[in-house]
């Protein structure tokens, strides 16, 4: 996909305030958000996505990838900051791409 790419690694984040500042600001089909849950996965899975895949490290639990598959940034949603940080980053690859 052409898009960039939100992998949500907590499913807590999806019922956010902060979270759904995203939907308030940006267009629903501008964002490919993906869910990775252990329970869907198997936990050896999700840690393995987690830790290897996603290079995550606590307490970040969403990870931005460009439409280039390049991870663009790790975010610790609940943190107005962090989504502050996040839509920013949103709105320099949506512009450039």
């Amino acid at each position: 996909s052409g898009r960039p790419s939100l992998f949500v690694l907590d499913s807590l984040v999806n019922r956010s305030s902060e979270f759904n500042r995203l939907a308030d600001i940006f267009d629903e089909a501008a964002i490919q958000t993906i869910g990775i849950n252990p329970g869907i996965f198997g936990e050896a899975v999700f840690r393995r996505w987690y830790s290897c895949v996603l290079m995550v490290k606590a307490p970040a639990n969403v990870v931005l990838v460009d439409s280039e598959k390049r991870i663009r940034g790790y975010y610790s949603i609940g943190s107005r900051e962090e989504v502050d940080r996040l839509i920013l980053e949103l709105q320099i690859l949506l512009s450039k791409y």
